[in-house]
């Protein structure tokens, strides 16, 4: 699986509700913007708007099967609605490990962000084994609706989170050691690695998560959309009086953007400082 199979990221948890619009649309370094940069790489595989009008509301979503460059009023419009001081967003080029064709691959069921209850969750990169886990999963497979591995990440996220009391972060570990243990049971003999990249943002309606995971090989691979100085699969953060941004690369022009290295756990609260930390499963 190559650089191309990556979609593009973007949340924030700011101290006020404000409008995203800026990040989504406006920059040249929008999200809107990293859809089309690359001609060879275009986001064209749908979009989605995850957000909390307060808390502790549920998380309200707007998603589309369509290439967000060519509903770029669609966007706009949900973009504008999503003014909150928590947001994730995404714009999504699919994987296709499990060699589906098109036409099971691309629809709304398959969009992200993926919601359950207060959780908002967008997958950036591919599990190459999304079948085995999804058998692994005893209650939680019935809950897949669509047909694409970042859903079965989705939902062995979202039990890792339930298994650990609402702890992001462990939730998080358990869902990548489980990845770990299906791979080591399941595929004994020499293949593919059980993912290409496991880069996500996770919300729960009070604070973010954001992880950094990829196979190393790729690390030098590829530039990134809008930024050419940046690796591609690298996500970055910014945090400045008015909140905290992550993405998969700068949604705008700030030299404030700071790296989340391969590696790396991103975890933010409202009036505190992102705690940034090793990814240990």
């Amino acid at each position: 699986v190559g650089a191309a199979l990556m979609c593009r990221l973007y949340g924030a948890l700011t101290a006020v509700p404000r409008t995203h619009l800026p990040d989504l649309v406006e920059s040249p370094k929008s999200l809107f913007a990293q859809s089309r940069a690359d001609p060879k790489r275009p986001q064209k595989d749908g979009w989605g708007i995850g957000w909390y009008p307060s808390y502790p509301t549920m998380p309200e979503l707007v998603r589309s099967a369509r290439p967000v460059f060519q509903e770029p009023g669609r966007f706009r419009e949900a973009a504008g609605q999503a003014r909150a001081a928590l947001i994730v967003a995404h714009v999504r080029y699919a994987s296709n490990p499990m060699v589906l064709p098109r036409p099971q691959l691309i629809g709304e069921a398959n969009s992200q962000p993926f919601t359950f209850g207060r959780y908002v969750f967008a997958h950036n990169g591919t599990l190459n084994i999304p079948r085995e886990v999804a058998r692994s999963l005893g209650e939680w497979e019935v809950r897949i609706k669509g047909h694409n591995d970042s859903e079965v990440l989705f939902w062995l996220v979202m039990k890792g989170v339930q298994d650990a009391g609402g702890d992001l972060a462990e939730g998080l570990r358990q869902a990548v050691r489980h990845i770990g243990i299906v791979w080591d049971v399941l595929m004994p003999k020499p293949g593919p690695t059980p993912y290409t990249a496991l880069n996500l943002i996770l919300a729960d309606g009070e604070r973010l998560a954001a992880l950094c995971l990829y196979e190393a090989k790729h690390a030098d691979e590829s530039q990134a959309l809008c930024s050419p100085d940046r690796p591609y699969y690298e996500m970055c953060y910014r945090e400045s009086p008015e909140g905290l941004r992550v993405a998969s690369e700068p949604t705008d022009g700030s030299r404030n953007w700071r790296s989340l290295h391969n590696g790396r756990l991103l975890v933010a609260e409202p009036g505190h400082p992102a705690k940034i930390s090793p990814f240990v499963p």
